[in-house]
């Protein structure tokens, strides 16, 4: 005890306890390099579970205002905005590896004034799925697999609302009073593409009685994501929005070095041993993110089955959404993608390749199916002379052998048989995604698996 309170004693004298001494240089030091280490380990967790809401929040100031006369998406907030055509080579814009199977469309929606409302046409069975993720890219769905093709109405409010849901109308919950809404439309291709467009352009979005226009907001640009005013952006985000009770502990942490939601960041006043560690978890965190970002690559197709919903997995969603805005989950649509050819070779435009489906194998669909060739290096669908970018379910004059078997043709050149079977891949290094729209269980278990892409022998 002597011993313990002699330690104590002599501490104290080196900090300068005394009235009107302050710690020796050596202590100082000392506590600095504690304060930056400690701001370091805990930011390097603050990015990757922040990254999600910063990034969107970017985005949807990207999308939300108007930038320049290039711009791919432009609609205010509250306000829906339209393709209008299916993606292709001249019209895929940002989008990375999009669907040519349907006509997207997107809404940023602010729910900070209060609810909003979301009217739905009668779409007569035809598909379509509107994703609904918050922040941090936690998604749900409404639509033909959850909520039937019929007209409908859907009350969006932000979180703890209280107030009475009216006669008629769906109540959707959102954990953050920021709100991304990704929609797909079914189309036929070009003769169908005035149809669906005018099914879109029936989505309506309108403020709930009682609620007023938003508060003109602020947003982060691309280079917050990289320097440290990322953690001003997700001090404001977590203040904005109440946490889960079950990650009490998490922001705790995150409150010890300033950016948690009980506290308020700012980096003209921070410590600046503080702000020496998150400048050092920024480009750690950032470099973490980028490896999970890269899913593991290996022969065979790649499934992914946890998308849509995260749980604790901070890591996972940072990493989904880095590669895009997020992920339909995969009770709605799955993506098994594909870079290599059956002998494990990468997939090239050099050789010609066959994806054959024996009779009665073909993807196992509520929906329908798709394949899709993307240009490796870019991300983007293939242009070729028959403006072919997906090849499936709903391909017009599909040739079946006499035993039953489909087989597809992925190759650079028209093949010998003719083209209707080709899906037209480009010249160089390129990989496949499928897609699964309302996969079967099967599917979804693994018990069903795609065909291997078969090099031709010779070619």
């Amino acid at each position: 005890m002597i011993r313990r309170i002699a330690g104590t004693l002599a501490t104290l004298a080196l900090i300068g306890s005394v009235q009107g001494a302050g710690p020796s240089p050596d202590v100082q030091r000392d506590i600095d390099e504690r304060e930056e280490s400690l701001a370091y380990h805990i930011g390097v967790q603050a990015y990757v579970y922040g990254y999600p809401a910063v990034d969107l929040m970017h985005v949807m100031g990207r999308e939300t205002r108007r930038a320049d006369g290039v711009q791919r998406v432009y609609a205010p907030v509250n306000t829906m905005f339209n393709y209008r055509t299916l993606a292709t080579p001249g019209t895929e814009g940002d989008l990375r590896a999009p669907n040519n199977d349907t006509i997207y469309f997107s809404a940023w929606l602010d729910l900070s004034a209060g609810p909003v409302v979301l009217d739905v046409p009668d779409t007569a069975g035809r598909y379509y799925t509107v994703a609904i993720s918050d922040l941090y890219a936690e998604t749900e769905h409404i639509g033909r697999r959850t909520t039937g093709t019929g007209a409908g109405r859907f009350l969006f409010v932000p979180p703890g609302w209280q107030g009475a849901l009216p006669a008629g109308m769906q109540l959707i919950e959102n954990s953050t009073t920021v709100v991304y809404l990704l929609g797909r439309m079914y189309s036929a291709g070009d003769a169908d593409m005035e149809e669906a467009s005018r099914l879109i352009d029936a989505f309506r979005i309108s403020a709930h009685e009682g609620s007023h226009e938003p508060a003109p907001r602020d947003f982060p640009v691309r280079e917050d994501l990289q320097r440290v005013e990322f953690f001003t952006w997700l001090n404001r985000i977590l203040r904005e929005s109440p946490t889960r009770a079950d990650e009490a502990a998490l922001m705790a942490q995150f409150d010890r070095i300033g950016v948690g939601p009980s506290q308020v960041f700012d980096l003209a006043t921070a410590n600046p041993a503080v702000v020496a560690g998150l400048q050092r978890a920024l480009k750690d965190g950032a470099r973490l993110i980028e490896l999970a970002a890269r899913e593991k690559v290996e022969p065979g197709w790649i499934v992914l089955r946890d998308l849509g919903t995260y749980g604790y997995n901070y890591l996972r969603r940072a990493g989904v959404v880095r590669t895009g805005t997020g992920a339909n989950r995969a009770e709605e649509n799955l993506y098994p993608a594909n870079l290599f050819s059956a002998d494990g070779k990468l997939l090239h435009g050099g050789q010609r390749y066959t994806l054959r489906f024996e009779k009665g194998g073909l993807p196992p669909v509520d929906a329908f199916w798709s394949i899709s060739v993307y240009d490796a290096r870019t991300h983007a669908l293939v242009e070729n002379p028959i403006r072919r970018y997906s090849i499936g379910d709903r391909t017009p004059g599909l040739v079946h052998g006499e035993d039953g078997a489909l087989t597809l043709h992925l190759q650079a050149d028209e093949p010998a048989e003719g083209p209707h079977n080709w899906l037209p891949t480009p010249s160089g290094a390129f990989y496949v995604i499928a897609r699964l729209y309302q996969p079967r269980q099967e599917a979804l278990t693994g018990a069903y698996v795609l065909p291997p892409l078969w090099p031709v022998p010779g070619s």
